[in-house]
């Protein structure tokens, strides 16, 4: 997983890239990324390899699983925007395991509502249909309970963090679950990430720990 997220060091980051005209697609993006793009490339490229299923169709077909509910791309809210409800998803279906109350973490409730609290923000809930479909999803999502770890906690539980494990940074932004996503990778016996990241404006492994992140 690392070394595969290690070829794309250096590439921008780039908000937005998956939003198009006219519906939504599968868009494949390789030069340009933000967390949550980056994060699912290199999970699709790096099962792909392990599985030697290196064709452009198997990874189209395995990053589509990865980015939609169900691995079904039946319109915007189908999408998975929420990474709680992508981590959720993709544990049901095989592609990730969330560890986190294994390891350490605390129950929480949030109610998630953000994308349908700000439509103007996003275009394709401008329509009503759209707007109902996503209320849907987030009602689904707020009825779930989500597992963190306190930053208080994170370094007596750094020990049960490997490298490659995807890392998900809580918000305490009303309506909306995770802020940053990226790749635990053990540096000098701390964890770092290895990220796109909105400040550095490209692909790179972190400077700071994840605790001072």
């Amino acid at each position: 997983m690392l070394e595969v997220g290690k070829f794309f060091l250096q590439r921008p980051y780039v908000v937005g890239t998956l939003e198009t005209k006219g519906g939504e697609r599968l868009v494949v993006n390789l030069r340009e990324f933000d967390c949550v793009t980056f994060v699912e490339t290199v999970i699709a490229l790096a099962c792909c390899v392990k599985s030697r299923r290196e064709s452009l169709e198997a990874f189209k077909r395995l990053l589509r699983r990865i980015r939609y509910r169900q691995g079904r791309l039946q319109g915007y809210a189908s999408r998975l925007h929420y990474f709680s409800d992508w981590i959720h998803d993709n544990q049901k279906k095989g592609i990730v395991r969330n560890v986190t109350a294994e390891i350490g973490g605390r129950s929480l409730k949030k109610t998630i509502n953000f994308m349908t609290r700000h439509p103007e923000t996003y275009p394709p809930l401008r329509d009503a249909a759209g707007l109902q479909s996503m209320k849907s999803v987030e009602r689904a999502i707020s009825r779930r309970s989500l597992f963190v770890i306190p930053k208080e906690t994170l370094k007596d539980l750094e020990g049960q963090i490997h490298d490659g494990d995807v890392i998900a940074i809580m918000t305490n932004t009303e309506g909306l679950d995770v802020q940053h996503v990226g790749f635990a990778i053990r540096v000098k016996n701390r964890i770092h990430l290895l990220q796109a990241s909105r400040a550095e404006g490209k692909v790179v492994l972190s400077r700071q720990t994840l605790y001072r992140i």
